[in-house]
């Protein structure tokens, strides 16, 4: 009953936040820039409008599906897949120039950013006891739309400054980073675990 009140319940609480709001980065950063890439690449407004729709299937179009996939297999597990296709998207995204092939990469996008949001999300409210529970979601929805805003500043001076192929580089890079800190989760759990309840 004392756990969610201890040291290592707190950071296991403030990781997945911070997990949850670098795969919120890096969504809006390709979300918002990569049709802009696509107009410089010289795709017109009905392909570029089909290539955001290809991103919002990816988004939701597996949405009722996703939370039996977590329950059936594991938050943690998901996270780390939602991570891999977050990179794999921003990899895609810096070597494609076609249509079609711009399409998959924020196809990709949306579903990682599927399986991260929900699986942080489960993930989150499981580390949470009933008494917390909703002022801490709370904070955590305005903690993850404020770095979606963030993401989208961030990208445009990035690809502004250097280009789209180093933004590309960028997310790339933090969509790993939820790898890392899956594993500070396991070290944290590990803690709690010992941790005698009052």
């Amino acid at each position: 009953e004392g756990l969610p009140h201890t040291g290592s319940m707190l950071v296991i609480m403030m990781m997945v936040m911070m997990l949850i709001m670098m795969m919120m980065v890096v969504m809006v950063m390709m979300m918002v820039l990569t049709p802009l890439h696509a107009q410089h690449l010289g795709h017109g407004l009905p392909t570029i409008s089909s290539l955001i729709s290809a991103h919002l299937a990816g988004m939701f179009g597996l949405a009722w599906l996703t939370g039996n996939l977590v329950d059936r297999y594991g938050e943690r597990r998901f996270i780390a897949l939602g991570a891999v296709l977050l990179a794999l998207s921003a990899v895609l995204a810096f070597f494609v120039t076609s249509a079609f092939w711009i399409g998959v990469s924020l196809f990709v996008l949306g579903l990682g950013w599927n399986w991260c949001y929900v699986s942080g999300s489960s993930l989150l409210t499981h580390s949470l006891g009933p008494l917390e529970r909703s002022r801490i979601q709370g904070q955590t929805e305005f903690a993850v739309w404020g770095a979606a805003a963030l993401g989208s500043l961030l990208g445009g001076l990035v690809v502004g400054q250097f280009g789209f192929q180093i933004l590309s580089v960028l997310a790339a890079f933090i969509s790993l980073l939820p790898l890392l800190t899956l594993l500070g989760l396991k070290r944290a759990r590990a803690g709690v675990e010992v941790v005698p309840g009052d």
